[in-house]
């Protein structure tokens, strides 16, 4: 079996086994740790594992497991994700622990993010709560039950391999990813969090639907009035601490009708960290001056690549910023965005080299990376 044969196949599976029936949860306890979790199990993270090619011995699929397709496929994806995440993730967490140490804040804001829910966790370990949001659609939560194998098998065939994508470049192509929902049943990044979060180590407890009313507030299901849909997933990791992430499925620019209710929504945070990749330079943009304000309002630390805020929004008397890496022009495709004073500052102040690929370029010959740091002067906790 070919590579993008496997990587069909994990997206695929990642897309139809991601979720229990809409309604039903996994919740495990919250006083039993890691071990425990794992010996009692619940049936998302069984998914999750299976999807992500990592089948536990008390896993409830690991008679589909010993299938010699299947097991070929789990050595496909598992060279794929070894061949480049898990060392880059692992220098990124060298450099946080030396330069970003002192942050503990426990909410990490992640905008533009797609699925990926490692970079963040690598960046801030102690976070409990990420929240994160996309253009693309969480997808529906189909029922494991209601798909027999032939059929299982047939959808697989139908499912893009955007995964193989990600796994080579760790950045999402939204228009791609978009293109190709509805074409298969498994649709939507839920399922990739799953396997990212499987990938990773954690155990996953629940997941489940949310959405935002029209007055900002967060229900649980899918409410019929609601613009803003989404998804929350409770995980524990190796210090079993219970996390959860939530993503939302929105527009974000100024005339968005997705927009208010999550403004209101995300301004009673305060003192997130937030951290910014791949986001497609929209934030250099007048019609996101809403998200920009919005980081702006509730972030005690910001992280970005050049393709989050553009250098000449921040307000220098309310931000200190430090520069890491070295500074390379932004990608053919969006050439525009090249910031001549973030160049310069780069090299003039860059407080030492990074060793990982963040943000585009990845693949790109004689590419470098840098990231942007920017504090709020006034560190005082706001109420």
């Amino acid at each position: 079996m070919r590579k993008n044969t496997f990587t069909a196949l994990v997206l695929s599976a990642i897309f139809f086994l991601a979720f229990e029936p809409q309604g039903k949860t996994c919740a495990a306890g919250t006083s039993e740790n890691i071990d425990q979790l794992r010996t009692k199990g619940t049936l998302i993270n069984d998914i999750a594992e299976f999807i992500a090619g990592v089948p536990s011995e008390n896993n409830r699929f690991k008679n589909i497991a010993t299938n010699a397709d299947y097991k070929k496929y789990s050595e496909g994806i598992s060279s794929s994700w070894n061949a480049f995440f898990p060392e880059n993730l692992s220098k990124l967490s060298d450099w946080s622990s030396k330069v970003l140490t002192v942050h503990k804040e426990k909410t990490i804001f992640y905008p533009f993010s797609g699925p990926d829910i490692l970079h963040p966790l690598s960046l801030f370990p102690s976070s409990e709560y990420i929240i994160m949001f996309g253009l693309e659609p969480t997808g529906n939560i189909p029922s494991l039950s209601d798909m027999q194998k032939p059929e299982l098998m047939e959808q697989l065939r139908h499912v893009p391999s955007e995964l193989n994508f990600i796994l080579n470049h760790a950045f999402f192509v939204t228009m791609q990813m978009q293109k190709n929902i509805g074409k298969s049943v498994f649709n939507g990044p839920s399922g990739i969090i799953l396997f990212f979060l499987a990938r990773g180590g954690y155990f996953v407890k629940t997941a489940e639907y949310i959405s935002l009313d029209i007055s900002g507030e967060l229900v649980r299901g899918r409410s019929k009035s609601s613009k803003v849909m989404g998804i929350e997933v409770t995980f524990v990791g190796n210090d079993n601490t219970e996390r959860k992430l939530v993503y939302f499925s929105l527009d974000i620019s100024d005339k968005s009708a997705t927009l208010k209710p999550f403004k209101k929504w995300i301004t009673q945070k305060r003192d997130m960290l937030t951290v910014v990749k791949s986001a497609s330079y929209l934030m250099h943009l007048g019609n996101f001056s809403s998200i920009r304000n919005i980081i702006f309002k509730t972030s005690k630390l910001i992280v970005q690549d050049d393709s989050g805020i553009a250098l000449r929004y921040f307000d220098k008397k309310k931000w200190s910023l430090s520069y890491y890496g070295k500074y390379h022009k932004p990608i053919p495709v969006f050439k525009s965005f090249y910031q001549r004073e973030l160049d310069y500052n780069t090299r003039k102040y860059s407080k030492g080299p990074i060793d990982f690929s963040y943000g585009y370029g990845y693949g790109y010959k004689n590419i470098t990376y840098h990231l942007t740091v920017a504090e709020r002067k006034d560190q005082a906790v706001r109420k």
